[in-house]
C-alpha cells in the first residue's frame, strides 16, 4: 500500500509525518498556519531530501520516482520521530 496521501501536497504529507509526535497530532485538520514549527521542520526535511521545489505539488502530479522518494522520506520521518518518543 501507499504511505502518502495522493490528494494532498508534498508539504501537507511531510507535515503529517512531522506532526505524528507533536502534542497537536490530533488536530491534523487545522490550517497549516497553526503549526509554524512543524511547517519549518517539514521545509528542512524537504530541503535535505531535495524535494523543496515540489512542496506545493499534489502527490498525484508527481512522477513515479518522486512519489517513491516522498514515501521513503515520509516513512523515515515518521519512524525517526516515533523512535525519539519511545526512547524518552
Amino acid at each position: 500500500g501507499r504511505m502518502v496521501f495522493a490528494n494532498l501536497t508534498v508539504l501537507e504529507n511531510l507535515r503529517i509525518a512531522c506532526q505524528a509526535s507533536h502534542p497537536s497530532r490530533r488536530s491534523l485538520l487545522r490550517s497549516k498556519e497553526s503549526f509554524p514549527e512543524i511547517i519549518e521542520k517539514a521545509h528542512r526535511i524537504a530541503a535535505q531530501m531535495h524535494l523543496e521545489t515540489l512542496l506545493d505539488r499534489r502527490v498525484s502530479e508527481l512522477s513515479y520516482g518522486q512519489k517513491r522518494q516522498l514515501e521513503v522520506v515520509f516513512i523515515r520521518t515518521f519512524l525517526m520521530i516515533r523512535k525519539r518518543i519511545c526512547l524518552r
